[in-house]
């Protein structure tokens, strides 16, 4: 589950209750966060708020989110919530803000 904001989309809120991804391979995907020298993988359930401008928030209330099970973990990271930063790591541009994770 991909969840970003791109393009014209300005900001909102995301409200997920009891998502459970069984199964994602996100190795592939090319369009990775970086920071503190290093890329990060998308996760199986992935918010990332992709806007430069730093007047773009979302808000965010993620409760009861999995991925994966004991006998078949998922590929990549399980969960990814995430802001516009720099390649250093530093907050530089949209942010999220999250109610309950």
């Amino acid at each position: 589950m991909y969840l970003t904001t791109e393009g014209r989309l300005r900001g909102g809120r995301i409200e997920a209750d009891g998502v459970h991804v069984a199964e994602a391979d996100t190795r592939g995907r090319a369009d990775r966060p970086t920071g503190f020298g290093v890329e990060a993988l998308h996760g199986a359930f992935t918010v990332w708020n992709r806007q430069r401008d730093s007047a773009v928030s979302l808000a965010a209330r993620l409760e009861n989110i999995s991925a994966g099970r004991a006998d078949a973990s998922v590929r990549g990271s399980g969960i990814f919530v995430g802001g516009y930063g720099d390649t250093a790591g530093k907050a530089d541009g949209g942010t999220i803000s999250v109610d309950i994770l």
